[in-house]
């Protein structure tokens, strides 16, 4: 035990020595090692490459084959999830993580040097004095930790020499290293004393960030382990899910679904599309549009080929905006849909979608933690001025769809494809509808002082924005099979409803007056002037969108109450009550009020930071995961070929392993045999102790007989050893406790 015990101290300090050591010459020659500054991943690496080179240090020749080639194959593999290109420049060039790696195998093998030969450590220490005298002189920059760790190290050497001097000459009593060391460590205190502190406290914020990154990493494990089988969300506002139903009544909660980021300033409301709609029974949307395309493409181009055309007409309006970028995170939301505005031209994603009909879906369903980009365009317009917008005559030209189409994407775009896809819309979203004697009534009613088709639309949806708003309106009656019986019940006998029944009405009688129109699920969300706007599924909603030829996918807004989030140049009109202000979160509202002051150019860092940081954490998981495994099968081959051995060996050999077991477990009770100690006397130190005698020893005696003695080992003998195996075993199972299985695998490790 005391031997063990020295072999762990020995380790330690070791350890101590050599990460000291280390750490200085890292921090010293940064500029060698690192092009940029030094982070907590290089000395992470620093320190794993230390306990790593001294583990296998203390394995035997064949143990420490199998951990070579254990690291090889790990380098391999992250070789392969890396890639050629980003393993070169993560570990090559731009982060300087294989000369850190270096500088930790040169580190051991100094110190294994420094042990035998400890006028090398002296000489070290004096070359590292020099380095930094020159630094303070050639006025280079040194980090301060740099300076403390090699003060911490030269005081260790000085330590270390003042012990061997007492010992040479025969002074081993403690006071005397402490009136020797007592210069050094006042020295030390004295230059820490003098260095400059900042004015402000520490904040540890290193600390923080820590903690925040592993927190983050905890929740997305457990909530995405907690929420596997749950699908979207059912029971919101809309019911955003797969089943698009006209439900009775609607549960409202608050739950924080994701976030979104965005450059600080005042922001207009977001429209987030999930899924879109082409087909209703009378009850129930269906998307019969599941072919792959790039429909939202097309859509974005044509309407900024017009907006742009517009602006040369009417220079006096407010456009859009094709500029803006946001960033979104999954929080506590499982779906197969990538949500995102209509007009959106550029995503970027580390999880793989694509585009189905006008959906833009993910290959493996998102959960907490998925990260994505978008860039859309905005349109920032009343409705006054959309009215004019879409009433305009704007004369469509080859040249500016395709200049306009190089300027958002690289794929070729002709106009003639624009052709195509306006046919597929028609076949889509413009349904036969067929109205009642009473729906026709009630439209001839509110569109009389209309001028045109597009006047017609914006008179339908101010009626419709007037009705009632209710999440629990009642079921429809079971007359209701179709559209036309939806309409007549609706807008006649229950006008009254959420915003799934509104959206439902004015896609229909859109339709009705020859303008293919589609129902689309998503999220409304009010954008305050915050960088970072949380999503509730209270705000998850449903809407319209009408296709104007010329002009793209136009939303529109018939639910009572979100008209001036609609248009927002007219938020400061008098409108019906807000009912979506009702179901945010009051902390969310309360901060996007927030005005935070951070450039575009930070936000970029902090997000490049977080994505470098989680890509740290998968090759490390990865890694791990690979050396367990890797670990196991070394252990089974290495079991395997032990098995086969002790097969070909002599009775006399496997007796003396049995015997030199049996005394492993001894050793585990706490019985351990010095190495000048005979076998006679560990026997009679077992039989002195008062526990000592249950414990059988008679293996001991007869060992010690044929060690020597003349007579070998017999069938007998073995069989013995192995009874008295299973005795002690027994007896360590019953002083252990617990912590008896513990022992057991490292009696089966040995």
């Amino acid at each position: 035990m005391k031997k063990s015990n020295e072999r762990i101290i020995e380790l330690l300090y070791r350890l101590l020595c050599v990460n000291v050591s280390a750490g200085a010459i890292l921090l010293l020659l940064s500029a060698f090692f690192v092009a940029d500054d030094v982070t907590w991943k290089h000395f992470a690496v620093l320190f794993l490459t230390i306990g790593v080179f001294l583990a296998v240090k203390r394995l035997n020749r064949q143990q420490q084959i199998y951990a070579f080639l254990s690291i090889m194959l790990f380098l391999a593999l992250l070789f392969g999830v890396a890639g050629r290109e980003n393993f070169a420049g993560w570990v090559l060039a731009r982060h300087g993580f294989l000369r850190v790696f270096v500088l930790g195998v040169f580190a051991c093998v100094l110190q294994l040097l420094f042990e035998k030969y400890f006028f090398l450590q002296i000489s070290f220490t004096v070359m590292m004095c020099i380095l930094l005298l020159y630094s303070l002189f050639a006025k280079r920059h040194v980090p301060k930790m740099g300076v403390g760790l090699f003060m911490l190290y030269a005081v260790m050497t000085l330590t270390e020499y003042i012990r061997i001097v007492c010992r040479k000459n025969k002074r081993e009593k403690a006071q005397a290293y402490l009136v020797w060391i007592t210069p050094f460590l006042a020295l030390y205190f004295c230059i820490l004393c003098l260095m400059p502190a900042p004015e402000t406290p520490y904040g540890w914020q290193w600390l923080v960030n820590l903690y925040r990154r592993a927190e983050e990493t905890i929740t997305i494990c457990v909530e995405n382990f907690v929420n596997r089988n749950d699908e979207d969300l059912n029971g919101s506002i809309s019911g955003f899910s797969e089943n698009a139903a006209l439900f009775s009544n609607v549960t409202v909660d608050n739950k924080n679904i994701m976030v979104i980021e965005t450059s600080p300033g005042k922001k207009q409301p977001l429209y987030l599309t999930g899924k879109i709609y082409d087909s209703f029974d009378g009850r129930e949307w269906k998307s019969t549009n599941e072919a792959d395309g790039r429909e939202r493409l097309l859509d974005t181009i044509e309407t900024v080929c017009a907006l742009e055309a517009y602006a040369k007409i009417s220079p006096d309006h407010p456009i859009f905006n094709n500029s803006v970028r946001a960033e979104s995170e999954y929080r506590h939301f499982r779906t197969d849909y990538l949500l995102a505005p209509s007009k959106t031209w550029k995503i970027k994603s580390r999880s793989a979608y694509r585009q189905r009909g006008a959906d833009l879906v993910f290959d493996k369903k998102a959960e907490h933690g998925t990260e994505y980009s978008f860039q859309y365009c905005r349109m920032d317009m009343g409705r006054d001025a959309m009215r004019d917008f879409l009433q305009s005559d704007l004369a469509e030209r080859e040249e500016l769809w395709e200049r306009t189409a190089k300027k958002y994407t690289k794929d070729e775009i002709t106009y003639e494809e624009l052709g195509a896809y306006r046919e597929k819309i028609r076949d889509y979203y413009l349904k036969e509808t067929a109205l009642s004697p009473e729906t026709q009534e009630w439209v001839a009613a509110v569109t009389k002082d209309a001028e045109n088709g597009v006047d017609r639309l914006f008179c339908i949806e101010e009626a419709l924005a007037h009705m009632k708003y209710n999440t629990n309106p009642g079921g429809l009656p079971e007359e209701v099979t179709d559209a036309q019986g939806f309409l007549n019940y609706f807008l006649t006998e229950s006008p009254e409803g959420f915003c799934t029944y509104y959206a439902t009405a004015f896609v229909l009688l859109a339709r009705a007056e020859g303008f293919p129109t589609r129902y689309v699920q998503g999220f409304c969300v009010p954008m305050g002037t915050a960088e970072e706007t949380e999503v509730y599924s209270g705000m998850a909603h449903a809407w319209p969108e009408v296709y104007v030829e010329g002009k793209g996918w136009i939303p529109f807004e018939p639910t009572p109450g979100y008209g001036v989030r609609r248009y927002p140049a007219e938020e400061g009109k008098p409108g019906p009550r807000d009912y979506a202000a009702q179901t945010q979160n009051p902390e969310a509202e309360e901060n996007s009020v927030e005005d935070v002051e951070v450039s575009d150019g930070q936000m970029e860092e902090e997000k490049e930071r977080l994505q470098e940081l989680k890509n740290w954490l998968r090759y490390l998981f990865i890694g791990a995961a690979f050396l367990l495994v890797t670990g196991v099968f070394v252990f089974v081959i290495e079991k395997l070929s032990e098995n086969y051995r002790d097969r070909r060996r002599s009775l006399s050999e496997r007796y003396r392993q049995a015997v030199l077991r049996n005394l492993q477990i001894l050793s585990m009770l706490g019985y351990d045999r010095e190495p000048s100690e005979t076998y006679h006397e560990l026997v009679e130190c077992i039989r002195r102790d008062g526990d000592g005698a249950d414990i059988p020893t008679g293996f001991i005696e007869t060992y010690e007989s044929i060690l020597y003695g003349t007579r070998e080992a017999g069938e007998s003998e073995f069989e013995e050893c192995l009874e008295v195996r299973g005795e002690l075993m027994g007896i360590l199972r019953q002083k252990k406790g617990r912590r008896y299985w513990i022992y057991k695998i490292k009696l089966y490790m040995m």
